[in-house]
């Protein structure tokens, strides 16, 4: 089920930034400062993510970013689109949106490495990036082909997509503090700063870590 959840919003996560990214030249004014403040917003949201994921948690930074980011697409597809005073409120509220959808995208990296045990992470991580990479592909297709249909309509697209996916992590257990599964049958413990989560549980001093290993050598 984890696994399931996982594809779902590595998804949506692909296809929210992509097509906030494309969209931005779609919210008036000049397309090319646009790009630029949609391209320089990455910058603090690699900062507020490095902070929110220690400070509030995996879960409820990736949570709260995309239902920011989410509620962002649906604010800009609420607005008029030709009227000039909301120009400049649209193209702020879209930056915005592109901001939060990067520290979800950064967020989520963190929490999906630590949902998977150590035997299977490689694989479980990359499988994900691929599907994130399925939702990039499908943005176009989004943030473009839709605008004949109504021009305003990629953004509650998008921001719908977002919120049902921010309703789906939540029953994605939190990692933060809770060292990582070794084993699929094993379970993490919680941990303090500088230690490893692994406890004794052989009753002779003999650590979790140092059990797994010997299996390992064993099975090869």
């Amino acid at each position: 089920l984890r696994t399931i959840i996982q594809i779902l919003v590595w998804i949506s996560v692909g296809l929210l930034y992509y097509g906030i990214t494309i969209a931005m030249a779609d919210l008036g004014g000049d397309i090319y400062t646009n790009f630029v403040f949609s391209s320089l917003v990455e910058i603090p949201a690699y900062i507020i993510c490095m902070w929110g994921v220690n400070a509030l948690g995996r879960k409820a930074m990736t949570i709260s970013s995309m239902m920011l980011a989410s509620l962002g697409c649906i604010l800009v597809f609420l607005m008029p689109i030709h009227d000039p005073v909301w120009g400049p409120v649209r193209i702020t509220t879209g930056v915005l949106s592109k901001l939060f959808v990067c520290v979800n995208f950064s967020s989520i990296y963190t929490w999906s490495l630590e949902l998977y045990p150590t035997r299977l992470r490689a694989i479980g991580f990359g499988f994900l990036v691929v599907m994130s990479q399925i939702g990039g592909a499908g943005s176009p297709w989004v943030a473009k082909a839709l605008i004949p249909v109504s021009p305003p309509l990629p953004f509650i697209v998008m921001g719908s997509v977002g919120i049902l996916t921010a309703m789906l992590m939540f029953l994605l257990p939190e990692t933060k503090d809770w060292g990582t599964l070794e084993t699929v049958d094993n379970k993490s413990s919680k941990t303090t700063a500088g230690t490893t989560g692994n406890k004794d549980v052989t009753g002779d001093g003999v650590s979790a870590d140092v059990v797994i290993f010997n299996e390992n050598i064993e099975d090869v």
